[in-house]
């Protein structure tokens, strides 16, 4: 009987505590703290895992990386200056607990995390020159910030299911990004910035309602079409300026829209747009003709 009492203890032991830094159940393996990537033996060491209770800092000369198993990151997830990087999935990835950070990856041409659904705190993709396509279809809502800056080879970027953000949306200084699409996205906490995206032709935000903060729509040379065909209420500013192929009385027609319904509450500067236009309902939109 003591044998008997002795082999169990020894088996519900192995089990319980599998390894150090790690909690394992039938279907999770679980890292306990945060883990810095930076080789293959390191990949080799955390690709098994389906969830990092910390942060995960990938910073590498790897040019493919695959994490299957990941399902969460408690902390945040940051890919920084990997340089020879090209290749990268998570694509069971559902959560990150604060940030998502995509930065200065000069190589890598696109990134999609199609499971992700949640990020607690703010998304920037920045300064990733090769970076061509950023695709998220799973993410709804996060309570910071989105920032997509600095992307010389960006041209699309597809949120479709994203509903809400807790603060900021800029997009600003993409030199190839010619539309910007969020479907569905009604709700914006603070400031929404929009400038110095040279061959931006068209932003649609069709269903957007609020805008907690400021709207700066400005040094956009290209634009020529700016959907807000929702929008009710302005927290503080509204400044459309210098976007020299916007017709300024698409412009006047959406501050008169806004201050129709629920209003702003700030300053409204509306300036140096394209004044040759003229405008008209078409369709049951207000559209412009210009020379």
């Amino acid at each position: 009987m003591k044998y008997h009492a002795v082999l169990a203890l020894l088996v519900l032991t192995t089990l319980v505590n599998p390894g150090r830094g790690e909690s394992r159940d039938k279907q999770s393996l679980v890292f306990k703290g945060s883990f810095e990537l930076n080789d293959r033996e390191d990949l080799a060491r955390i690709a098994r895992y389906t969830e990092i209770t910390g942060t995960l800092l990938i910073d590498s000369d790897l040019s493919e990386i695959a994490l299957p198993n990941l399902r969460a990151v408690g902390g945040t997830l940051r890919f920084r200056r990997n340089r020879h990087l090209v290749s990268l999935s998570v694509p069971n990835l559902t959560s990150v607990g604060i940030d998502l950070r995509l930065e200065e990856n000069r190589a890598l041409t696109s990134f999609e995390l199609p499971n992700l659904e949640q990020v607690g705190n703010e998304l920037w993709i920045r300064g990733n020159a090769a970076l061509a396509g950023v695709r998220l279809p799973a993410l709804v809502r996060f309570e910071g910030d989105l920032r997509i800056n600095s992307n010389k080879a960006l041209s699309a970027v597809s949120l479709p299911a994203l509903e809400r953000l807790g603060r900021y949306l800029w997009v600003h200084s993409n030199s190839a990004l010619t539309s910007f699409s969020l479907p569905r996205l009604n709700h914006i906490g603070q400031n929404l910035w929009v400038a110095n995206n040279p061959v931006l032709m068209r932003v649609d935000l069709p269903a957007l309602e609020r805008v907690g903060g400021d709207i700066t729509v400005e040094y956009n040379d290209s634009l020529a079409n700016f959907e807000l065909r929702a929008l009710r209420r302005v927290g503080r500013r509204l400044a459309v300026r210098y976007n020299q192929a916007l017709a300024q009385c698409l412009v006047e027609h959406l501050s008169v829209q806004i201050q129709g319904a629920g209003g702003v509450e700030g300053e409204i500067t509306i300036l140096n747009n394209n004044k040759d236009c003229e405008c008209g309902e078409r369709d049951g939109q207000m559209a412009a003709q210009c020379l």
